[in-house]
């Protein structure tokens, strides 16, 4: 009993420590930086500074002011080098403390003798797997084993689901900060005081390296600590079989990819989204071994990385694009009418300058309207933005409909049949009118 809670013991520290040093607070301390980027808010000068690094918030993972200081020192990358640094010695002690503990735990109950052939010890179920082990290139079917994971992680991207839009929003913030915005924003969202120094970018090539290179070496720590080491030590030392092992690691890789601070509800889903990652890799480990369950890992995250950065980059490019361009007038003319029948209160200029901006950013598909997918969307990170409870699911869902069924008496009343079910710029500008009318009537209701 003594020697089963010394493990355990020895497994919860490691996974604590891991959360610990997952981003050293000296790092989070220096870019929680302000920056100002389109003033969108009510108030004071102080509303102008979009949230800080650790509220997640998308608009927040390009640095400006940062970005333009580095620029006077010469400095040739968007990308956060310190942060970059930072991730890949987490991964290092990851892979030290995994070692050192199973070490320990090996030499506490054997003594010297099993670590002279440790990879006896760290072994687990070949006996109840040698049916479908398979042998083969390790690059070729880590790289095939990878896809399932893809798909999934790909399916909860496309999710218009509160809880997963909020994860997604959290991959944008940590992939935009780690590696910058690949163009410079348009003049206008430049501080006037900044206009005529150089804003760094990053070039593709530089990002595409070191995903590759953290990724490499996060599947390789990871790998060993999570899907070699701990299940040999459940199995060998508390009498676990293959398959609880199997879940066992999967929970605590899915617990060690929480972030602290953030709420709980989000971090259970983190936990199950990344224990199902677990279970996967365990499996793959278990099947063709741990140079394959260690490339599927780093494709994936590489394929992650990556495709976040390229998709982001994008996007900001497209609503940067349009935001700047004049609207055509029949839209004009709609946007106009939208705007007159609106409270004074609801949409000042600033408001309407971040919902414009909201909207293309928003724009996934880039036809200058929003689905009702969207739409939800866009109205979480609004939330986000202003640090406010977003409206209900439910509620988002009416007012959208209520919107296209007001639609005709309007000057955009004439929409194709592929369009019939999304709201332009002006159907937008309505809503957001709507729902911000609803929602000071709402907190008027709880004050009285």
């Amino acid at each position: 009993m003594v020697q089963m809670m010394y493990l355990v013991i020895s497994i919860l520290s490691m996974v604590s420590m891991i959360e610990a040093f997952l981003v050293p607070k000296s790092i989070v301390s220096r870019n929680q930086v302000k920056i100002l980027y389109k003033p969108h808010e009510d108030g004071d000068d102080e509303s102008r500074g979009l949230l800080k690094l650790k509220t997640r918030a998308p608009a927040a993972g390009f640095n400006l002011q940062k970005a333009l200081r580095d620029g006077e020192d010469k400095k040739e990358t968007g990308m956060n080098t310190e942060l970059i640094k930072a991730l890949f010695l987490n991964q290092i002690i990851i892979l030290i403390l995994g070692v050192g503990i199973s070490l320990g735990t090996v030499l506490w109950h054997e003594g010297f003798d099993a670590l002279m052939s440790p990879w006896t010890v760290f072994q687990w179920g070949s006996s109840e797997f040698d049916a479908i082990a398979l042998s083969g290139n390790p690059i070729i079917l880590g790289t095939i084993s990878a896809i399932p994971a893809l798909l999934f992680s790909n399916l909860i991207e496309s999710s218009d689901r509160r809880e997963f839009a909020n994860i997604n929003f959290s991959t944008i913030i940590m992939v935009l900060t780690l590696f910058g915005r690949r163009s410079s924003p348009p003049t206008e969202f430049i501080p006037e005081e900044f206009r005529e120094k150089k804003v760094i970018t990053t070039k593709a090539y530089e990002v595409l390296g070191t995903s590759i290179a953290l990724s490499a070496v996060t599947g390789i720590c990871e790998e060993t600590v999570f899907r070699l080491l701990l299940p040999s030590l459940l199995i060998r030392y508390m009498g676990l079989n293959t398959i609880l092992s199997l879940v066992v690691q999967s929970a605590l890789f899915g617990i060690g990819h929480t972030q602290p601070g953030s709420p709980i509800k989000e971090n259970a889903i983190i936990i199950a989204l990344q224990g199902i990652n677990g279970l996967w890799f365990g499996a793959i480990f278990l099947a063709f071994g741990l140079p394959t369950s260690m490339t599927a890992h780093a494709v994936f995250d590489f394929i992650v990385f990556y495709k976040t950065w390229s998709d982001a980059n994008a996007q900001i490019e497209y609503a940067d694009q349009m935001y700047s361009k004049p609207l055509p007038p029949e839209l004009e003319k709609a946007v106009r009418e939208a705007l007159a029948e609106a409270p004074s209160n609801n949409l000042n200029p600033r408001i309407i300058s971040f919902v414009r901006r909201l909207f293309f950013t928003f724009d996934f598909d880039k036809n200058k309207t929003l689905s009702l997918s969207e739409v939800r969307k866009g109205l979480s990170y609004q939330a986000l933005q202003r640090k406010s409870a977003p409206p209900p699911q439910e509620q988002i869902d009416a007012l959208f409909n209520q919107v296209i069924a007001s639609r005709a008496k309007y000057s955009n009343a004439h929409f194709s049949k592929s369009q019939e079910d999304r709201l332009d710029l002006s159907d937008f500008i309505r809503l957001i009118s709507l729902s911000t009318q609803q929602s000071r009537l709402a907190a008027g209701a709880r004050s009285v």
